[in-house]
């Protein structure tokens, strides 16, 4: 399956702006479970990580990163 490049784009800033909204708001519900306080920033600072990874993918044209985000679409 092919991704395109936009896609990626979208996710990455997506996922910045969900860790900024997790760090700010300290809490964060998800399907499997709710947190709070610093378990919340954690999770915060590991989705703005990967939509930075995301973003550097695209924009440097890292081929090794665009298929580990390919792996993890398709999963």
């Amino acid at each position: 399956m092919r991704v395109p490049e936009w896609i990626m784009v979208v996710f990455g800033v997506v996922g910045i702006y969900s860790g900024v909204r997790a760090i700010r708001k300290r809490e964060v519900n998800t399907d499997v479970a709710e947190f709070k306080g610093n378990s919340a920033t954690r999770l915060g600072w590991l989705w703005i990580a990967m939509g930075i990874l995301f973003l550097l993918a695209v924009l440097f044209d890292i081929q090794f990163l665009k298929a580990a985000i390919r792996i993890f679409f398709e999963s």
